[in-house]
């Protein structure tokens, strides 16, 4: 029970809590970012979802001390993080970048070695449910850098879920100067398990997707048929067919 718990905890705390500022991941914590960070030899990626979260880079890489990712803080213009039409396979319904004139969202950017990039892929459905790809002529104000105009990013080859014919917001993720529906995990599975399994509780609807891989991948059929492909001239696809670690 207590395992069960703690699956149903992880996939309904996405995208996970992350400080409102940059800071430097070490140690599987978030600590200051140094001032004089050098970003070097570092690659750009856009943390769409939960890899802003210290909690989500711990998963992936651990508490080791020589593993130092500089996570900046930034508002990118224009473009949403909005719920993907798919679930991971820890029961979550993850992210999906959307273009939304006007849109102002609070986002960070992981500055990553070619090691650390090469993980992320490693976690990220590459081929499956992401592209991994370059985005030029976007605009995102750096706290640390300063303006960026073009990033990496991986792309949900899904397209954004749409309720009553729009997307939807991640509550977790700040955002201004729109009207679109904002919901937080458990809001989202609510309702996308009413319209899916009414009869189901949202506990048992949850572990079902994470323990049955089938059931999960026919749940993510139904909630994509209908989606919004994120659409953007910048954009390069880098990896289609990396392999899928479910």
């Amino acid at each position: 029970m207590k395992a069960q718990t703690a699956k149903i905890d992880r996939a309904l705390g996405y995208p996970y809590e992350r400080p409102e500022t940059s800071y430097l991941f070490s140690g599987g914590i978030a600590k200051n970012l140094p001032g004089d960070i050098d970003l070097t030899d570092r690659q750009p990626v856009l943390a769409c979802g939960s890899n802003g979260a210290p909690e989500q880079l711990l998963r992936k890489y651990g508490a080791r001390s020589d593993i130092a990712i500089p996570v900046t803080a930034a508002t990118m213009s224009d473009i949403a993080c909005t719920y993907s039409a798919h679930f991971s396979s820890y029961g979550s319904i993850a992210a999906a970048l959307c273009t939304v004139p006007g849109i102002e969202s609070r986002v960070h950017i992981t500055w990553l070695t070619e090691a650390e990039l090469q993980r992320m892929h490693e976690t990220e459905a590459i081929g499956m449910n992401y592209h991994f790809a370059h985005l030029e002529g976007v605009t995102i104000q750096c706290e640390a850098t300063g303006p960026i105009k073009n990033l990496h990013a991986y792309i949900s080859l899904r397209g954004s879920l749409l309720l009553d014919g729009k997307p939807v917001l991640l509550k977790g993720i700040p955002a201004k100067k729109t009207h679109l529906l904002k919901l937080d995990q458990r809001a989202m599975q609510e309702e996308i398990r009413r319209r899916l399994a009414p009869d189901t509780a949202l506990e048992d609807f949850i572990l079902e997707n994470i323990s049955n891989r089938l059931t999960r991948l026919k749940r993510t059929a139904m909630i994509s048929q209908k989606t919004e492909p994120f659409i953007h001239s910048g954009i390069t696809v880098l990896f289609p067919n990396a392999p899928y670690l479910d």
